[in-house]
This record gives structure tokens, C-alpha cells and sequence, in this order.
């Protein structure tokens, strides 16, 4: 599934990105009201149109693959064009799914496209439906401790193989990483659930709409 949309203005673009089987093409689906569509693992990024309730302005949502060569491939043809990120996690998968998210975000927030434009960034907690009745999982302090010894050993692999530096410092290298020091990015958190008859996608069309205004 990929749709074409040309003529937009540059600084529209809402990309997602996650794990593969996070469940970023089902939040796409219903976001585009395309419910009872088939959703498959892609190699391709699935674009589509969506203005928010709320929003003055059309975004232009781009899903991308969550496999990390594909990812990849079309993260640096649609990064250029961004206005908002988001990253889909897992909730219920423990702490694989964190350290999988971990791994994309810090590909993304250490790139230099990201770094110059300054997207609003959302990382969004799906499958909360999945979670144990009353259990809750603090995604934000997970993450914080992932991407901490993410920096670590990726400094240490590109020291060690003598490998060319093109990326940003994720923080501030002297002390454990937190969020607040990628200002002025600014990082939000919020809950989903694309489950169909169920989905409650509250949280991110707020936080689109914001985006839209």
C-alpha cells in the first residue's frame, strides 16, 4: 500500500517508526479510516493524507517498514520532510520490545537531518489492550536506560573500527541520558490501542491535531 501525494508543502510530514509488529500500519489504517484492510509486515512505506479533528492544516502521515535495512532505506528518502515523529512501541512485549524501539530511536534522534529541524517527537505506547489488567509500564524510564548503553557501545564500535562519525551526540555523554537533553526537540509520551471494534487512538489525534494548527 503506497500512495503518492505530490504538491505538498515542505514541514507537513508525520513519520512513523518502530519495531517491526508494533503495530504502526494498524494505527495507519484507522487513522485513515480504512478499517477491515488487510495489515502484512511491508517493504514499502505506506503514505496517505489525514487532517486531524481539530486541525487546520492536512498532514502527510508516512508509515515506515520496521525492518531495520528497509527502514532504512526509506528513512533517508522521506526524514527531509518532517513536522512531527512518532515511535510505536510494543507495550506488552517486555523488554525486547524496548530495546528494539531503543535502537530506533537512537538511529533517528542522532541523525542530522532530525537534529537541524527539530520535530516534535511522540513515542507512543500501542497494544495497552495486551497488558495485564492494572499493570502499567514506564516506557520513558525503560527507554532512558536502553539508549543510554546504546550510546555507550555504539561510541566504542565506531572508536574501535575507526568508522567515520556522521551522527549527533545523543545528550550529554558525562551523564545517564534523559529526554530533557535533546532540547529543544521536544518528546512526548502517550498510550494506544489499534485493536479493531476496540481501537482507542485518543492521545495521538490529540497530539496530531496540535500538529495540524
Amino acid at each position: 500500500m503506497y500512495f503518492l501525494i505530490f504538491g505538498r508543502k515542505k514541514g507537513l510530514s508525520v513519520v512513523f517508526v518502530g519495531p517491526s509488529e508494533a503495530g504502526k500500519t494498524s494505527i495507519f489504517v484507522h487513522l485513515l479510516n480504512r478499517i477491515g484492510q488487510e495489515t502484512v509486515i511491508s517493504t514499502v512505506a505506506n503514505v496517505g493524507e489525514f487532517k486531524p479533528p481539530g486541525g487546520s492544516q492536512t498532514l502527510v502521515l508516512k508509515d515506515l517498514p520496521g525492518h531495520d535495512r528497509v527502514r532504512t532505506k526509506w528513512w533517508e528518502s522521506h526524514k527531509s520532510r518532517l513536522l512531527g515523529l512518532v515511535c510505536v512501541i510494543d507495550s506488552s512485549g517486555g523488554s525486547k520490545a524496548i530495546g528494539e524501539a531503543a535502537d530506533v530511536l537512537y538511529s533517528v534522534l542522532t541523525d542530522s537531518i532530525v537534529a537541524s529541524l527539530k520535530p516534535r517527537v511522540l513515542i507512543l505506547a500501542n497494544k495497552q489492550d495486551l497488558l495485564p489488567p492494572g499493570r502499567e509500564v514506564n516506557v520513558k524510564v525503560q527507554l532512558e536506560k536502553e539508549l543510554t548503553m546504546l550510546r555507550l557501545t555504539k561510541s566504542a564500535s565506531l572508536s574501535t573500527t575507526g568508522g567515520a562519525i556522521t551522527r549527533k551526540q545523543l545528550g550529554k555523554p558525562d551523564r545517564d541520558f534523559d529526554f530533557e537533553q535533546i532540547s529543544p526537540i521536544k518528546v512526548e509520551f502517550a498510550k494506544s490501542c489499534a485493536k479493531p471494534g476496540s481501537a482507542n487512538l485518543g492521545e495521538l489525534l490529540d497530539w496530531l491535531s496540535i500538529l495540524a494548527r
